[in-house]
């Protein structure tokens, strides 16, 4: 009987399918910390938990193309048999919980021993640390089962170097909506034979000692936001910030620039609620102030940071969007089928939790795109009587147009925002005026904290 680990052709090819698939989801897709991944080593990556089935397939691209990945996810989904038939194909195990019920305990040790199985094969393991999934940016308690598994694979070489648990932190533009950007910060491998010795002689201490090793680094790589009370505050205050103090940093404008100026500040905000709680009620007060303002102009926190909103700079954008709006059109003609009909099957399916739907309307489109795309390009090629050979051109053009149209969108939807920044800015709009001036208090109180 084949082993859920074995790599297969079937597999390969999917794997393949997914990964380029997954890579054009996102608008930016960043790697950072490609070199710490071990080779020719067991290993259990161990991601943070935000996006379902979404976080699983980070990690899968990210390893070499040969390499399969086998991850745990709770029972419930293995719900009927081709759904099991379809998780076992691309590597997924049942986890049973207390919450299952007392008889399936049995089962969760089958699955147990089936991970340590897979390591002794060499091969690696994708075991969510926190258990669960949440939507908010912070690290959840970590679960002892990842070590369990470590700890008796690690059995077979003893104080020797050889599984190795790799914390993975992922970052996300939007839990929600494609076209946003992906960062995955892949850590130094913790090496379970540092706590080996320890794990044998008070097994405690050492899932403690471990844990704490893994909570670290994945609070080190993520951005983690530890606040009970505060944590919407949080989120506004960053969000009011990030450019400012990425202005302050003088660094370029990227996606894992903007997410470290996002974590600089998270962990100015976790000190300022230990040392100074009273700043943080204030600035509670302030920041909710700051997004009704924001909402009643019209205006986005980054824009009141910009430097480019003269009537010259908005003149040329403005120019150079016309100039470019038939192919924001034709994009969106030939792609509003493939975009929308995921959209529209998910909001059928009425999902309750968030974490799941850029994952149900990844999976829609993987299959949607392509079958639209290639409707279209037949009916093209039968319009203008050509060769059907050019299909595979007609294909890419139509998603090379879509991705146009997007980001002529998105400019547009910009230069909206400019455009009524500067019609305030004129008016010398009283809001504007007192949004402008909290911003600013705002920022420089983080900034000089």
């Amino acid at each position: 009987m084949p082993n859920i680990d074995d790599f297969t052709l079937p597999y390969n090819l999917g794997k393949a399918y997914i990964k380029f698939c997954y890579k054009r989801y996102y608008r930016e897709y960043t790697v950072v910390g490609r070199e710490n991944i071990p080779d020719d080593c067991p290993v259990i990556f161990a991601p943070n938990h935000l996006n379902a089935v979404m976080d699983a397939i980070a990690v899968v691209s990210i390893v070499k193309h040969t390499t399969p990945v086998v991850f745990l996810a709770r029972s419930d989904i293995f719900s009927s048999a081709l759904t099991r038939k379809i998780l076992s194909f691309i590597k997924i195990m049942p986890a049973f919980r207390m919450v299952d019920g007392i008889s399936n305990l049995q089962k969760n040790q089958d699955t147990f021993d089936k991970c340590v199985e897979i390591l002794h094969r060499g091969n690696s393991l994708g075991i969510m640390p926190e258990g669960n999934q949440g939507e908010q940016h912070k690290l959840r308690p970590i679960m002892k089962g990842i070590f369990r598994v470590a700890f008796e694979a690690q059995k077979k070489w003893g104080q020797e170097p050889k599984v190795k648990i790799v914390p993975i932190g992922i970052d996300l533009g939007d839990l929600c909506k494609a076209r946003k950007h992906i960062i995955i910060n892949i850590g130094k491998p913790i090496e379970v034979s540092d706590y080996f010795s320890e794990f044998e002689n008070d097994s405690v201490r050492a899932m403690n000692g471990i844990r704490e090793q893994l909570r670290s680094s994945l609070s080190d790589l993520t951005l983690d936001l530890a606040s009970k009370n505060h944590y919407d505050c949080f989120e506004t205050i960053i969000e009011i910030t990030n450019t400012a103090v990425l202005n302050n940093f003088g660094v370029h404008d990227t996606p894992v620039n903007r997410f470290r100026a996002r974590q600089w500040i998270g962990k100015r905000l976790v000190e300022m609620e230990k040392d100074s709680p009273e700043l943080i009620t204030n600035l509670e007060k302030d920041s909710q102030v700051h997004t009704q303002l924001c909402n009643k102009l019209g205006i986005k926190a980054k824009t009141l940071d910009e430097d480019k909103n003269s009537f010259t700079s908005l003149i040329i954008d403005a120019s150079l969007l016309c100039a470019s709006s038939l192919v924001f059109l034709l994009g969106l003609l030939v792609n509003l089928l493939a975009f929308y009909s995921p959209v529209v099957i998910r909001k059928a399916m009425k999902l309750e939790y968030d974490g799941f739907i850029s994952s149900i309307q990844f999976g829609i489109g993987m299959f949607t795109f392509p079958i639209f795309y290639s409707l279209q390009g037949f009916l093209i090629l039968s319009s203008i009587d050509c060769h059907w050979g050019f299909l595979p051109l007609i294909v890419a053009g139509q998603y090379f147009l879509g991705t146009l149209a997007y980001e002529w969108y998105r400019n547009w939807k910009i230069l909206c925002g400019r455009v009524r920044l500067l019609r305030y800015e004129n008016r010398r709009d009283e809001s504007l005026l007192k949004l402008k001036k909290l911003h600013q208090e705002i920022v420089e109180l983080i900034i000089k904290y």
